[in-house]
């Protein structure tokens, strides 16, 4: 008969979880009430450890002034097993995730435990040390030309094979040479549209597409859970949209960028590629007045699923 615990759920279950309120981006000291992805933690906090250099210290934990302790549903043999998932509910990079272990034969306080993101569009990414965009000089705000600094974090996630985590906020950017197996997240959901709610691009450059996903090197690029935003003029008589460029645009590259989660809205084009091939789109969602996908001179099969127009 499994045993339950109120603030910890069925202890006896390696399946799911309880939800942990943060997860980390970084190591961490295993001691007192900190801030962890944006959120100040209080006594009793359930915190996802993930990313210690010593990975045997990974698991979840409950947050004390003093030293920390593993959670009673997370400290013994049988406590986990590979899968095993938890939600995190709160946080700026991590907020609305969930992780699995990925560890086979997992043992706790034994072996090395690690974590991957699990993508509701698609197979798991496998997490490791991110780039936190709030370390770069995003104005986010919509307004300012965010470009060359969304360059910058691009190129930083290239050079240091890191993920990047696109913090909530509106990043106005247009033509950004996305040119390596990149992969950023951002922390908006699929249905809904609020600008002031997760992570949107702002795009109004009439002339070049919001992101072009370029070249045989972009192979493997992976974008996810961002939000897209057209401005276009207030309705009135003979009112027409803005015919701006797609807002993604792949080009002569040949296999494996996975487009999951995206949710676009006032859009007149929304993914564009030609000249490539096993392009994946999975979850895509919002308004489009012209074309929602287009794909020309593809050299192998693409995927589409789970498209809401």
């Amino acid at each position: 008969m499994p045993i339950t615990s109120r603030t910890s759920g069925l202890l006896t279950s390696a399946a799911i979880k309880v939800p942990v309120t943060v997860a980390t981006t970084a190591a961490i000291a295993l001691h007192g009430l900190q801030t962890i992805d944006g959120v100040g933690l209080l006594e009793g906090a359930r915190v996802l450890v993930k990313n210690q250099s010593n990975q045997i210290e990974n698991g979840i934990y409950v947050a004390t002034a003093g030293d920390w302790i593993r959670s009673g549903d997370f400290d013994g043999t049988n406590d986990i097993v590979k899968g095993t998932l938890v939600f995190v509910t709160d946080g700026i990079a991590h907020g609305g995730t969930s992780y699995r272990v990925s560890t086979t034969a997992p043992l706790v306080g034994t072996t090395n435990l690690s974590f991957v993101m699990q993508d509701s569009g698609g197979p798991a990414v496998v997490t490791g040390p991110f780039i936190d965009s709030t370390d770069f000089p995003f104005a986010r705000d919509g307004i300012a030309d965010d470009s060359a600094v969304f360059q910058a974090f691009h190129d930083a996630c290239k050079a240091q094979g890191r993920v990047g985590i696109l913090a909530a906020g509106q990043y106005r950017i247009s033509n950004i040479n996305w040119d390596g197996a990149v992969h950023i997240v951002g922390t908006t959901g699929m249905e809904g549209f609020d600008l002031g709610k997760g992570t949107w691009i702002i795009h109004d450059d009439p002339n070049h597409p919001a992101i072009r996903i370029n070249g045989v090197n972009a192979r493997g690029a992976r974008l996810g859970s961002i939000g897209f935003y057209q401005p276009h003029p207030d309705a009135g008589p003979g009112w027409a949209p803005i015919a701006y460029p797609p807002v993604i645009d792949v080009r002569d590259c040949y296999g494996g960028v996975q487009l999951h989660n995206l949710y676009m809205w006032g859009v007149y084009d929304g993914i564009s590629a030609v000249n490539s091939g096993r392009t994946e789109i999975h979850g895509l969602f919002g308004q489009f007045f012209h074309n929602v996908i287009n794909f020309d001179q593809q050299y192998d099969a693409c995927s589409v699923a789970n498209i809401h127009n």
